[in-house]
């Protein structure tokens, strides 16, 4: 009894600590004043013209197809990383989710959306650059997107959560609710090191693909509800994924124990 009970304390002493290595930065979006809000460290702030509805924790924001969320966040990371958040969301209309952007709007990566009923998302580096440029390519082919099909469960007017994981040796892994949905190991990492914003509702290759007209980006945006964005410096297990599943917790963020056990072992294996 006490051998579990100094476990369950030095867990919870641990929480802080691991939650922090392992966690970049979480918006909740609980206080959203004057269209301006923060992460939880009041770190990394942001903007948007949506309108703060009920989330799967707190508040969240809602995007009417013509909004979007701006995050000044220069720092993503491009070797290991974990994109993790809430969506109440009808799949069956095209719509951006989340990507990220230059300064200028250039240039863009990391995009999560939904295509024709079906998940999207896409990771840009060299080696899919110099595929294409290949004489035998012939262009019939997505070389960086993946293309991913939605559970056939997934309802709509409820929360699920969206898992887009990267890691360097392994590649890239896609979660609905803690399920994985997609897997591929030729994209492991992404190249797109000049990043400085984040786009929560938006996802210009969306746009692009449903554009009618030159210039047209209005079919990127989404319509529903997005929730606790979270943004991890490290790829992830399904396992650990799962655990990320659970509706968070005040206390741990968005780790339950188990998740921090888990974390705490796989750091033991890194070490």
């Amino acid at each position: 009894m006490m051998t579990m009970r100094k476990t369950l304390i030095t867990a919870l002493m641990l929480t802080p600590f691991v939650a922090q290595a392992e966690l970049v930065a979480r918006w909740d979006f609980d206080s959203v004043n004057d269209g301006v809000f923060s992460d939880r460290t009041n770190t990394h702030s942001g903007s948007t013209d949506a309108t703060s509805v009920d989330g799967i924790l707190g508040d969240a924001l809602y995007f009417d197809g013509t909004q979007l969320a701006t995050i000044t966040f220069p720092y993503f990371p491009t070797g290991d990383f974990t994109v993790s958040f809430w969506a109440d969301i009808d799949v069956t209309i095209d719509q951006g989710l989340f990507s990220l952007e230059n300064d200028t709007g250039t240039s863009h990566d990391r995009h999560i959306g939904v295509i024709n009923n079906d998940g999207y998302a896409r990771i840009w580096n060299r080696e899919s650059v110099e595929a294409k440029s290949k004489p035998n390519y012939e262009g019939d082919e997505p070389i960086q997107e993946t293309y991913f099909t939605i559970p056939n469960d997934y309802g709509d007017t409820q929360w699920h959560q969206w898992v887009l994981t990267v890691e360097k040796g392994v590649g890239t892994s896609i979660y609905i609710d803690g399920y994985l949905v997609s897997q591929r190991t030729d994209i492991d990492y992404s190249a797109f090191d000049w990043s400085e914003n984040i786009l929560l509702g938006f996802s210009r290759d969306v746009a692009r693909l449903n554009q009618e007209t030159e210039g047209d980006l209005s079919g990127g945006f989404a319509i529903g509800a997005i929730d606790e964005l979270a943004i991890y410096d490290t790829g992830m297990t399904q396992a650990e994924v799962m655990a990320l599943n659970d509706v968070p917790s005040p206390l741990v963020g968005l780790f339950s124990l188990t998740g921090i056990a888990l974390l705490l072992s796989r750091k033991e294996r890194r070490a």
